[in-house]
């Protein structure tokens, strides 16, 4: 999401722009093979398996780490990393690399089961943490490209069975519950434990414009369209705000755009903040609309901030 905000509001000249766009066509086929996932996931026995997506938890020793999918039933859970790259995929366990030939071109990225394999140690650490020492935890690499092709040099079998089309993740599931025929948890203990997943869920900071060594004066202000995503509406008095590229008009847009502040910057906002980033320069309208969100307050006067972490 972060991607999204930044490209849409980084100035098109910039000389970061092919990257975040190039990064942010990246982000688009990810999240298109998550969703394509949901298809198999389906398939799954209902109520079975219960489904957590992008976790983001620490260990006691305050060590952070993310799950992308994680399917929890009362036998096993089950990390899946998701890779929609195409092309010729080699698995050189020799050297430990994963590397990608498409089009002639010879491209090594991090590799994935390595990825899932340390979050499958963190995640056995915070539940020895909390008491659930026998809960298998399986890691799955999920090759989400139909068109590409997987090559193996040196591989054991246990790892080869880690790595899985998307279109056989079911039946993959199916055989990690024979691999693992005992219940770990009764049903009130998964649905404990899955309680406690979200307790200790936390969101992952996005210092997107730190990462990219962007100035927040390179920025394009104002609201944009929920629409058609352009910049900027044009605020109507007392009828919200109208967007002059697509005539989309929507009285809570600024709301929208307030999110994009929380992702790119800080999930707190004082009154000139939000003039200068709404491109609003009345105190007392930019009062106003932070009023009617009705967000929760911190301090007082010149000092008062509004917290944007409920948008």
């Amino acid at each position: 999401m972060a991607l999204e905000a930044m490209k849409r509001r980084l100035l098109e000249n910039h000389p970061r722009m092919e990257k975040v766009s190039r990064d942010h066509r990246m982000w688009e086929v990810g999240y298109k093979g998550e969703c394509s996932l949901d298809f198999y996931l389906k398939q799954l026995p209902e109520g079975e398996y219960w489904l957590f997506y992008g976790l983001c938890l620490k260990t006691t020793d305050g060590e952070q780490f993310q799950i992308d999918t994680m399917l929890l039933s009362k036998r096993v859970a089950i990390l899946l990393e998701i890779k929609t790259i195409a092309g010729e995929i080699l698995f050189d366990e020799d050297i430990h690399q994963f590397s990608r030939t498409y089009q002639g071109e010879v491209k090594s990225f991090s590799h994935p089961y390595i990825q899932v394999a340390r979050q499958r140690t963190l995640l056995r650490q915070w539940l020895n943490a909390r008491g659930y020492f026998n809960l298998p935890v399986a890691p799955l690499v999920i090759s989400g490209n139909p068109s590409a092709t997987l090559t193996f040099k040196n591989a054991p079998r246990h790892f080869m069975q880690s790595i899985v089309r998307a279109e056989v993740l079911p039946q993959r599931v199916l055989q990690l519950k024979k691999e693992n025929p005992a219940d770990q948890l009764s049903s009130s203990a998964q649905k404990e434990l899955s309680q406690q997943l979200l307790d200790g869920h936390h969101e992952q900071p996005d210092n997107v414009v730190e990462a990219y060594n962007i100035s927040r004066f390179d920025l394009l202000t104002g609201v944009h369209c929920p629409s058609c995503f352009k910049l900027s509406m044009q605020r109507i008095h007392g009828n919200g705000w109208h967007c002059p590229r697509c005539s989309f008009r929507h009285k809570m847009a600024h709301a929208e755009s307030l999110k994009d502040y929380r992702i790119l910057f800080q999930p707190s906002i004082s009154n000139r903040e939000a003039r200068i980033f709404l491109d609003i320069p009345s105190a007392s309208i930019v009062r106003k609309l932070l009023t009617q969100l009705e967000l929760p307050i911190q301090g007082k006067n010149k000092s008062r901030r509004y917290m944007l972490t409920d948008l």
